[in-house]
């Protein structure tokens, strides 16, 4: 598998077009390579996702899609109104949730797209093994997966016990590794500070 991860929203534009084009070339006899991911702070997140779909489907391709709360929501707020205005963020994180919890139950039943819901928010967690289980195709059940960052997961292993996992490890040079995860603690801080 290959996950073209998400940027902020001035370059989101581009990483889209390369993704749809690998997707376009490589994921063909309904094997799903390539991935794009959706972030869901983004309130256009579900319909470009449904708008990739579609244009993906009408090249006889196989749709994948990861789908992320997001990572760069400081990032937007300060240029969302300056840099690129269509790329409105929600007001809130329930707004978010409901986003991402919303197009989670859409995907898992939607028999052509294969998932990977990346999160660490355990209501999130419940409402995907409650639609798997609602679930009667296997093969339907090994197109969707979850996936967590290594370290961010230990409260949530238990509670993903049957799933499809990926945990994720970052690599990279320390100034673009640190950044990226101090994002994730900003944005993940309630994980470490649950009640046990």
């Amino acid at each position: 598998k290959n996950l073209k991860d998400a940027e902020q929203s001035n370059l989101q534009p581009g990483v889209d077009l390369l993704a749809l084009f690998l997707m376009r070339k490589f994921n063909i006899n309904s094997k799903a390579h390539i991935y794009n991911t959706y972030q869901l702070y983004l309130r256009d997140g579900p319909a470009r996702l449904r708008k990739h779909k579609q244009w993906i489907t009408a090249q006889n391709a196989s749709f994948a899609a990861k789908i992320v709360r997001g990572a760069y929501l400081n990032y937007e707020r300060n240029v969302q109104n300056t840099v690129h205005p269509n790329y409105k963020i929600c007001s809130s994180k329930n707004e978010v949730d409901q986003n991402y919890d919303a197009l989670l139950c859409e995907l898992v039943f939607d028999n052509e797209t294969s998932v990977i819901a990346a999160t660490h928010n355990l209501e999130s967690l419940k409402k995907l093994k409650s639609a798997l289980s609602e679930l009667k195709s296997i093969d339907r059940r090994n197109n969707i997966e979850y996936a967590f960052l290594m370290g961010f997961g230990e409260k949530i292993e238990v509670l993903a016990k049957g799933l499809r996992c990926l945990e994720y490890v970052p690599y990279g040079p320390s100034e673009i590794k640190i950044p990226y995860l101090i994002r994730r603690l900003e944005e993940n801080i309630n994980i470490f500070t649950r009640k046990k």
